[in-house]
């Protein structure tokens, strides 16, 4: 986990267990899911799939890739306007390590940045395939 790297090495807080969440349980999360969507390994409804042929298939992979794709893009929109509001506000996260709240939630936008544009790559892919099968 990526946060307990940032508690033991930037914090030297030795004692981090897995419960406690200093950063943000989301920097860990966002750049791998990332990667994990590229390798297919979300869940998808396969008990849906097995009962489609490979057209519908194909077809219903992109309509859930552009879906995906907008709702990341709104992910952006809302990260980024919240980020604003907490340098505008000079908001601070105060726990053991008093912390700018926009230091912690920059990870919302740029992981939703790096998933919109994998899920509309994703989306192009299935496209530019069909096209060349045509």
């Amino acid at each position: 986990m990526l946060h307990h790297w940032y508690a033991i090495h930037i914090y030297k807080d030795d004692n981090m267990d897995h419960a406690d969440h200093r950063i943000c349980p989301a920097v860990d999360r966002f750049p791998c899911d990332t990667w994990l969507l590229r390798e297919g390994g979300h869940i998808t409804t396969d008990i849906l799939y097995v009962h489609l042929n490979q057209s519908t298939k194909r077809y219903l992979n992109g309509i859930m890739f552009v879906i995906g794709g907008f709702a990341c893009a709104a992910m952006v929109v809302f990260g980024v306007v919240h980020l604003y509001e907490c340098i505008a506000g000079r908001v601070t996260d105060v726990r053991a390590v008093t912390v700018p709240k926009a230091a912690v939630f920059i990870i919302i936008p740029v992981g939703s940045i790096l998933l919109t544009l994998q899920f509309f790559r994703m989306a192009w892919t299935i496209v530019f395939n069909f096209r060349r099968e045509r």
